[in-house]
């Protein structure tokens, strides 16, 4: 999905429903000019104009200004600007389009508050409107409120699908959409990069999607999904992936499904996450943990792991022959097995080991399980 064509696109939508109402208000009311302006702090911003070509005036130089302070469901009319000790000299009237004849309303949002306005234009001056047309200019401004209120909700969308994307980029996961009736797939931006795709680079169906997975694989994505479709389960899975680099992936997955007002499964939607890394790093590690174990089980050398507190994490059999304490007496325990008088120094020198990141060798007396003491010498490592 292309977040910035969406908010390009979503803009231009925006644009053009405003630009559709101000030619009804010219066609209705009968006059060559016709504007939408948003207020902001300083300027009245058109939103559209017909016939004009300003994209912003000084708000307080501004119609909208002034009907905005003349509150909710105002009306203005002007018959001749010339007429008007304010109006006969902007910037409107004494130059292009020469404008001669104003009749506006205010624009509000969804919460009443004025933020506009609408308004059509003549370069003739005009008698007063009848009642018909004022009515007409207050439905139009209400149209015009609806559309602001609209637009600003495409663009938060748009901001939302923006804020997805960044996010998408740090952590590295990707959305996917499939809808049933129409077997439509969606894939955001990271979906393609881990299929090893430039992103919209062409529309996926959903036998692309299980054709980019390890043909050992495939038969098992095939029966998470046909069971999501058929019971309405949602799944979880780690499998391998091969891109069109024919790069091959571990991925993981959660996939969940949207169901209409019947109960009936009307779409799948869900992550999809590169975990190729974090699996190789978690493989290394247990390779390592289990050549640590092997080495420590079939050492005469006790070896132990300790926490801050002196508490053992793991400590290595060679403890029953050293000491008499079977390893599971001594998982988990404190520094007990340790003299009284050398406790500290056996605390200490486990934090300064923390601390410099360096080896410390210390000789200390270990408590054998009958209570006589031990000599030991123990180094110790970050």
């Amino acid at each position: 999905m292309d977040i910035v064509a969406a908010q390009k696109g979503s803009e231009s939508s925006a644009r053009d429903a405003f630009d559709r109402l101000t030619a009804i208000a010219c066609a209705t009311l009968r006059t060559p000019h016709a504007m939408i302006t948003t207020l902001d702090e300083d300027r009245a911003v058109f939103l559209s104009g017909v016939g004009l070509d300003e994209v912003s005036v000084p708000r307080l130089n501004s119609v909208s200004h002034q009907l905005a302070d003349m509150g909710p469901d105002a009306v203005m009319v002007i018959q001749d600007t010339h007429e008007h000790p304010v109006y006969r000299r902007h910037p409107m009237v004494v130059g292009a389009p020469h404008v001669r004849f104003f009749l506006g309303a205010t624009v509000c949002g969804t919460d009443g508050r004025p933020a506009g306005a609408i308004g059509v234009m003549d370069v003739q001056p005009r008698p007063a409107p009848t009642q018909a047309e004022l009515d007409l200019i207050r439905e139009l401004a209400g149209l015009a409120g609806q559309l602001m209120e609209h637009a600003q909700a495409m663009r938060q969308e748009a901001a939302r699908l923006e804020t997805l994307r960044l996010a998408e980029d740090m952590v590295g996961v990707g959305r996917w959409r499939y809808e049933v009736a129409t077997e439509a797939v969606t894939w955001s931006d990271e979906i393609y990069r881990i299929h090893g795709r430039a992103p919209g680079a062409f529309q996926p169906t959903l036998e692309d999607v299980f054709g980019h997975f390890h043909v050992d694989d495939r038969a098992e994505i095939q029966r998470l999904v046909e069971r999501a479709l058929k019971t309405g389960e949602g799944y979880t899975f780690k499998l391998r992936l091969v891109g069109v680099d024919e790069v091959e992936r571990v991925v993981a997955a959660e996939g969940a499904v949207e169901k209409d007002a019947t109960g009936r499964v009307i779409a799948l939607f869900g992550v999809l996450q590169d975990v190729t890394e974090r699996e190789a790093l978690l493989r290394a590690a247990q390779t390592n943990e289990r050549r640590y174990r092997l080495l420590a089980e079939n050492t005469g050398d006790v070896i132990t792991r300790v926490k801050m507190d002196g508490s053992s994490k793991y400590i290595s059999p060679a403890i029953q022959q050293l000491l008499g304490w079977t390893f599971e007496e001594m998982s988990g325990q404190s520094t007990d097995y340790v003299h009284p008088e050398d406790r500290h120094l056996v605390l200490g020198a486990i934090g300064r080991a923390v601390k410099s990141g360096e080896s410390t060798r210390l000789e200390h007396r270990a408590v054998h399980k009958k209570g006589t003491p031990s000599g030991s010498s123990a180094p110790s490592r970050p």
